[in-house]
């Protein structure tokens, strides 16, 4: 048994031909991602950590079918029917946050001509870099580690199911991407990345995660605790795109930075409204749109006129209105990006298979979340 688990180890570790790269998306040319992974496998200790907190490349139990989806883990067992918020939950390693089909599915239906940054030059051109299957796997490992690290500090304002569709309208899950001002998986920008350094903002999140006793944290303290004493510089864009560091980095300061949107700036605006419909099944809906909607171009400051604007609707009719235009006097639109993600959403459930595309036709994004 032993000798047939270190020799899956071995062979999954093997660096890859270029001949033989299975690309999710890309060219099989452009290989600069398959050997930061390679390299950040051998080398990385938070890469390594991760590999063997969530088992990858290893079948374990954990990879078997769930015995309560009907042999498929594309069915939600019974009790995870309704979305439900995940602002309290968050699944327990090895299982990872999202199904695996719908990664490859956001990751081929967003734009692959975006500037890309190879590493470690930090070089950026147009090229379209090979994602492979275990690129995304280990990409969905991060985010679920760094997510339940998240919860257990206490984080608030956090949602895999927020996650899932900000991340596959921002960069369609590649690590790689440079857009604008934007870097990286989450497209962060200089501003963003300021304000999870700011004493009164951010900083303090950060210090949560640095400090924790909890071995949840034991990879996201890797990026925390050294950012506090030296904050990286913005311009050097692999520190938040490369793998090993850079695209860990970019998944961390994304979560720092929505629960600081929403504890500093969005839930006091909303708090009077989320205390009157306390008990409104389509509470936590407006709460994740709210958080999302942060992340457009009018940013937080969008984000409270829109709660202004549609304060006086009754949550269900919230909830549908922030996924429309909603239009100022002057043209300016409060809610694109949220009526955007709703469209890259419909994209990514028309290209679902079976059972899943049936689920996402029912209950959204919901339905690419792993049952834990």
């Amino acid at each position: 048994m032993y000798k047939h688990i270190l020799t899956a180890i071995i062979i999954f570790t093997q660096p890859l031909l270029a001949d033989d790269l299975k690309c999710v998306s890309g060219q099989p040319s452009s290989t600069n991602l398959v050997e930061q992974l390679t390299n950040a496998k051998a080398n990385n200790s938070l890469t390594k950590l991760i590999y063997e907190k969530y088992k990858l490349g290893v079948k374990t139990e954990a990879n078997a079918p769930c015995s309560e989806c009907g042999g498929s883990l594309n069915k939600l067992p019974e009790g995870l029917k309704e979305v439900r918020s995940t602002t309290l939950h968050s699944p327990e390693p090895p299982t990872l946050a999202f199904k695996q089909e719908c990664l490859e599915v956001s990751n081929t239906s967003s734009s692959s001509s975006a500037p890309q940054i190879s590493c470690p030059s930090g070089n950026q051109g147009k090229g379209n870099m090979c994602i492979t299957s275990e690129q995304l796997t280990y990409q969905n490992a991060v985010i679920s580690s760094f997510v339940n690290c998240a919860v257990k500090e206490g984080f608030t304002g956090i949602d895999l199911n927020a996650i899932f569709q900000k991340l596959s309208i921002e960069s369609g899950f590649r690590p790689q991407y440079a857009s604008g001002n934007g870097a990286g998986i989450g497209q962060l920008t200089s501003i963003f990345v300021e304000d999870v350094h700011q004493k009164h903002r951010g900083y303090k999140y950060m210090k949560r995660i640095a400090e924790s006793k909890t071995s949840d944290c034991d990879a996201a303290k890797m990026i925390a605790k050294p950012d506090l004493d030296h904050k990286p510089r913005f311009s050097d864009k692999c520190a938040f795109t490369s793998v090993g560091e850079g695209f860990e980095r970019n998944v961390l300061y994304s979560l720092i930075g929505t629960t600081t949107v929403w504890e500093a700036s969005l839930e006091p605006k909303l708090r009077p409204y989320l205390k009157k419909h306390a008990k409104d099944s389509n509470i936590e809906e407006v709460k994740k749109l709210t958080v999302m909607n942060a992340y457009g171009s009018a940013g937080p400051a969008g984000a409270a006129a829109a709660i202004r604007r549609l304060s006086a609707y009754p949550p269900s009719d919230f909830a549908r209105l922030m996924k429309k235009p909603l239009m100022t006097r002057s043209g300016r639109n409060l809610t694109q990006y949220t009526s955007n993600i709703e469209k890259r959403q419909n994209v990514i459930g028309k290209n679902l298979t079976g059972d899943l595309k049936k689920d996402f036709a029912n209950s959204g994004a919901a339905a690419c979340l792993n049952p834990y």
